[in-house]
């Protein structure tokens, strides 16, 4: 994995004008390879390693952000906040080794092509695809009264494959008392469906969750030829509607936030279900060839060159929609003494999900969606400063959650971080730490013995332990 990004700006002010003009790129490369295994069709001439080829997402942005307050005759300045944002995403597919996905001169008894467990990406695969988006907003908040603030913001969107969308939030805050003040939001929001979701083709040894055999699985674009024979459509855009309300209490150095939050998604954007795929013969490849004489589970024959390779398929869709709700309850406190400055911190998070409507979802795929993230999570945290020097120490909490790989419920489990901070100058400080110090690990897989995979994947505090770092940061 390759990360990089440059960030340059320039901002200031203006008589009662503030603004903020900043560019920025950034790429992540995820370079695969695959050691110890073989693409059977080569036989005794197969490699037993294999490049397989990289994802690469590329993003540019550009944006322009003002602000000004303008004196309106109501207990506060009304601020003007607006901005322009132009941005592009690339997302590229590179070709692999020959080797890793064509097919040799032994395919003739039956073996497959491909490196086993994943395929490199051949020239069905590869490929580049932009695409870009222009977004404007127009942000207003003031105090109609000394203990009443009101604000709204609405944001226009254009996109170069799927068209525009306008998004808005209103909110309010009101100081009931000197320790109690009351807030709520309400407001709407998409996300668009990545080039990489769009466009993302592989193919990977998965195990039958029936016979517990290895099958060989390809994703495939989800408006592709072999994608649209099961379903497959154009991705959509996610929409959502969501609101909060809260109160906050300011007990002295002790300070409490409660908020409940409903958040409803439609159209919510996720790899379809395993298709099986069977007696893949008698589609033809992209120059003609015959690759067998039969059909696809009684659908069309489809024109793409790998499907010989494929048990089954699947693709990204827009297939249910979703209502999320929860609370989270929020302390702090600060400490001042003779020998330095302490704050507490202590958060809890109790979050449910419920899927309201599907099309293709399975029982266990809506059990995984609706409990593979626990529904409670606690932290924390301790953050001393004294002097030049600042101490942290962490814990946190994830509850029981549910594996869909692995079918299994997990027990939850906690983290510890430590760290440490010196400050050289006011421009300049190094920092140390360990996050996940004591190596915690989830529970081991119950599929470890057949599967292989040690711990149960997308476990929520990660399954690689303990992480130690070094930082140097300079300011000017």
């Amino acid at each position: 994995m390759t990360d990089y990004s440059l960030v340059v700006g320039l901002k200031g002010d203006i008589d009662r004008l503030s603004y903020d003009i900043s560019a920025s790129l950034g790429e992540n490369e995820a370079e695969y390879f695959l050691h110890n295994s073989v693409n059977p069709s080569w036989g005794p001439d197969s490699p037993t390693s294999f490049e397989l080829g990289s994802y690469i997402q590329r993003e540019t942005n550009i944006n322009i952000d003002v602000a000004y307050m303008a004196d309106v005759g109501l207990a506060s300045d009304l601020n003007v906040a607006a901005g322009l944002e132009w941005r592009e995403e690339r997302f590229e597919i590179t070709r692999g080794q020959l080797e890793s996905w064509d097919k040799g001169e032994y395919i003739f008894s039956g073996s497959r092509n491909g490196s086993n467990g994943f395929n490199g990406f051949g020239p069905t695969a590869e490929g580049q695809w932009d695409r870009e988006n222009v977004a404007a907003y127009l942000d207003l908040e003031v105090d109609v009264q000394p203990n009443w603030t009101i604000g709204g913001a609405v944001r226009w969107e254009d996109f170069d494959d799927f068209g525009t969308e306008t998004t808005a939030k209103v909110s309010t805050r009101i100081q009931a008392s000197e320790v109690l003040a009351l807030r709520g939001s309400a407001g709407t929001g998409f996300r668009a469906p990545t080039p990489g979701q769009q466009n993302a083709y592989n193919v990977s040894t998965i195990f039958d969750p029936i016979t517990v055999e290895p099958v060989d699985s390809g994703t495939v674009p989800s408006n592709s030829a072999l994608a649209k024979q099961f379903g497959g459509e154009t991705l959509e855009p996610e929409e959502s509607d969501n609101f909060t309300v809260g109160a906050i209490f300011e007990l002295g150095a002790l300070n409490v936030t409660v908020d409940y939050f409903r958040i409803d998604v439609d159209d919510r954007i996720f790899l379809s279900e395993q298709i099986k795929i069977q007696d893949v013969t008698g589609a033809k490849n992209d120059d003609g060839e015959d690759i067998g004489d039969g059909q696809v589970d009684g659908y069309e024959h489809v024109d793409i060159a790998d499907v010989q390779g494929f048990d089954s398929i699947r693709f990204f869709e827009n297939d249910f929609d979703t209502k999320t709700d929860g609370f989270d309850i929020v302390l702090t406190y600060e400490l001042e003494s003779n020998v330095g400055d302490t704050d507490f911190l202590l958060s809890y998070n109790r979050t449910e999900t419920e899927v309201t409507q599907s099309s293709n979802l399975s029982a266990g795929g809506i059990r995984w969606l609706e409990h593979g993230a626990p529904s409670t999570r606690y932290s924390a945290t301790v953050n001393h400063e004294i002097g030049s020097c600042r101490y942290l120490l962490r814990y946190h909490h994830f509850g029981d959650w549910y594996s869909g790989y692995d079918g299994e419920d997990y027990d939850g489990y906690g983290l510890v971080d430590i760290g440490y901070t010196h400050r050289i100058n006011s421009h300049a400080s190094v920092s140390v730490g360990s996050d996940n110090v004591l190596d915690e690990t989830p529970d081991r897989s119950v599929r470890r013995f057949s599967r292989g995979n040690k711990y149960p994947r997308f476990s929520p505090g990660g399954i690689n332990g303990r992480f130690l770092y070094a930082r140097a940061r300079l300011e000017f």
